[in-house]
């Protein structure tokens, strides 16, 4: 296994209709690269519990300055943004990743029993949450990646973003003020 370490700690928040890929894309990239993923629907099916208890372990989690996965109440801009404010707080960079599918498929995933999905929903269920969904904002900082394309390839453009953003954030620093420990022109490492 492979960790990732940022010069700037990440939160990365899945977005998307129920069935894109969401669960299955943070599952492999965490696997992937040890970071913690907290999935708010694994604290049972009360949303407002499930918003709390994700957030307060989230708040633990964040304290060790560690890249983490998100997937939560996200389905809502006024949601999104809160999020980001308390990752902010926290001293996280913020990236919503959006994982597209087309609805019928997303459909199909959805309301299909499976070993990765024992709860499915029903058809109502999903068009009640698919039309809740708002797209994400232009000012929101996302990317967008495939929830039919190969783990590797959608990793590929996480990194990449990922790669873009802290050398950002370590440009942005006068010299002085860089870490010194963090890599001057590469500030993801992969080991």
């Amino acid at each position: 296994m492979k960790s990732i370490q940022l010069s700037t700690p990440h939160l990365l928040v899945a977005v998307g209709l129920p069935g894109s890929g969401k669960t299955t894309f943070c599952q492999r990239f965490s696997d992937t690269f040890r970071a913690p993923f907290i999935n708010a629907s694994s604290f049972g099916h009360d949303s407002k519990t499930n918003v709390d208890l994700s957030l307060a372990v989230l708040s633990e989690i964040m304290k060790t300055q560690q890249t983490i996965l998100y997937e939560g109440e996200t389905d809502l801009r006024r949601e999104r943004q809160e999020l980001a404010k308390f990752g902010r707080e926290h001293g996280y960079e913020v990236l919503f990743i959006w994982v597209q599918t087309d609805e019928s498929m997303a459909n199909a995933r959805a309301t299909r029993r499976s070993k990765s999905n024992p709860v499915p929903l029903s058809s109502e269920e999903f068009r009640q949450k698919s039309a809740k969904f708002s797209p994400l904002h232009p000012t929101e900082k996302s990317l967008v990646i495939s929830g039919m394309h190969t783990h590797a390839s959608q990793a590929k453009v996480v990194l990449k973003r990922l790669t873009e953003n802290t050398a950002r954030v370590s440009t942005n620093l006068r010299p002085a003020e860089r870490p010194a420990s963090a890599p001057s022109r590469r500030s993801v490492i992969i080991r």
